[in-house]
């Protein structure tokens, strides 16, 4: 079996079907959704074919890469919106005590967005007492290495969303170790168990953990971890449930603000 959640590429490892409108509808109505910035835009590229891996060679703005303090490229990342502007979104799995960088927009060893570096990481007290999957995500603050920027006004950002449907549209995306740019992949994530999601979409090997499903309304609603820190095969993924527990930890991020 590919370990592919298991292990990252060097650092911890680390689709979108068209639906009648009244089942978007319905759909965003349920989920608990955090504003997010509106300039520049983070919403996720036209639909593809469900099930349906599409290289994305240009990378995606809001979806980045992080970096050990060698260069050692590890797992996904996105920015999620915040009131400090600065806020990222992977894996708990993905987290490491050393230094770690993200550059937003990633491709082609370019980083058109720049480097952020990680200055601080949130995550829930159930995953660090015990790795429980159900927790398997972070925050990550992050700050401009170059400069005095906040990322989402670099990068834009996407919503986060909780409480919302299991079964729904979304688009993942990540980077697979053997690629140097982004893949995304349209399909529906569907409930597992009453607290991780899944989703069949083949190619998200390792590198890939971290990487945000988002919906057609540009909601990030989960991310590549959770049960086998989101796999033990590349053909399905893996997250989450973005319950009040996630509700609760990025309160915990941005200090209670929305």
């Amino acid at each position: 079996m590919v370990q592919r959640h298991r292990r990252p590429t060097r650092l911890p490892r680390a689709r979108f079907a068209l639906v009648a409108a009244t089942v978007l509808v319905a759909a965003a109505a349920a989920w608990a959704v955090f504003p997010g910035s509106a300039v520049p835009t983070a919403a996720p590229p036209p639909p593809g074919p469900p099930g349906v891996v599409t290289p994305v060679p240009l990378g995606e703005p809001a979806v980045g890469a992080l970096f050990g303090a060698a260069g050692e490229r590890g797992c996904t990342a996105s920015v999620v919106h915040s009131p400090g502007r600065n806020l990222v979104l992977t894996a708990a799995h993905c987290v490491t005590g050393d230094d770690m960088f993200f550059a937003p927009g990633y491709h082609d060893g370019q980083r058109p967005s720049g480097t952020w570096q990680v200055v601080d990481r949130i995550l829930d007290d159930r995953w660090d007492s015990d790795g429980d999957p159900d927790y398997d995500l972070a925050f990550l603050l992050v700050r401009d290495a170059d400069g005095d920027r906040l990322v989402e006004d670099v990068a834009g950002a996407h919503e986060l969303a909780t409480e919302g449907p299991f079964d729904q549209p979304v688009r993942m995306t990540g980077y697979p170790a053997g690629l140097d740019h982004p893949i995304s992949c349209d399909g529906l994530s569907q409930r597992w168990e009453d607290t991780q999601l899944r989703i069949a979409c083949a190619g998200f090997t390792d590198g890939t953990s971290g990487g945000p499903w988002v919906t057609a309304s540009g909601a990030v609603v989960g991310l590549i971890g959770g049960y086998e820190q989101g796999g033990g095969t590349a053909d399905i993924s893996y997250s989450p449930y973005f319950g009040e527990g996630v509700a609760a930890l990025y309160r915990r991020a941005t200090g209670g603000a929305r």
